[in-house]
């Protein structure tokens, strides 16, 4: 699917008006009730964009979203990747999802796993940014060693995260 979006919102750090907003696309995965893969095009380049869409447990008929993906941008007329081969179409889209996922698989390790994995290393980054802010404000002595020790804790949880052995 190509969609222009020269028009949208900028919510990534790309030159102002290349990206497309994850409201619209959030909004366009919740309408069609399948899995889907993005185009995104701006100018002379291309950015693939995908959210993890499965059925619901809880509820026949709904799809469980995970946070939009992006891949790098590329240029248009670059050759193309082969798809990557796959028994059923539902392997091919796990497949070409997790080429977007931002962290390294583990061995054995499936998409959906890869992004709670994700999704745990992105809340742990917001706690450490926390702490340090904490930290820089705080002035009282005792309240630092706590906030030092605390931040060393995070920062060890996730640097395993990013690598567990």
């Amino acid at each position: 699917m190509g969609l222009k979006s020269h028009r949208y919102l900028p919510h990534h750090p790309t030159p102002k008006g290349e990206a497309l907003h994850d409201d619209i696309l959030r909004a366009i995965d919740r309408a069609i009730p399948f899995p889907l893969l993005f185009e995104i095009q701006a100018k002379d380049r291309v950015m693939a964009v995908a959210a993890y869409k499965r059925p619901s447990d809880a509820e026949k008929g709904k799809w469980v979203l995970s946070d939009h993906l992006r891949g790098e941008w590329v240029a248009q007329d670059a050759p193309r990747l082969a798809l990557p081969v796959a028994v059923n179409m539902g392997v091919l889209y796990e497949q070409m999802v997790s080429a977007l996922v931002p962290v390294q698989p583990l061995l054995g390790e499936d998409v959906e796993t890869r992004l709670a994995r994700l999704a745990a290393i992105r809340s742990k980054e917001r706690e450490i940014a926390q702490l340090q802010s904490k930290l820089k404000r705080e002035s009282q002595f005792n309240i630092k060693v706590t906030l030092h020790g605390q931040l060393a804790e995070a920062q060890a949880e996730f640097d395993h995260l990013k690598k567990p052995e």
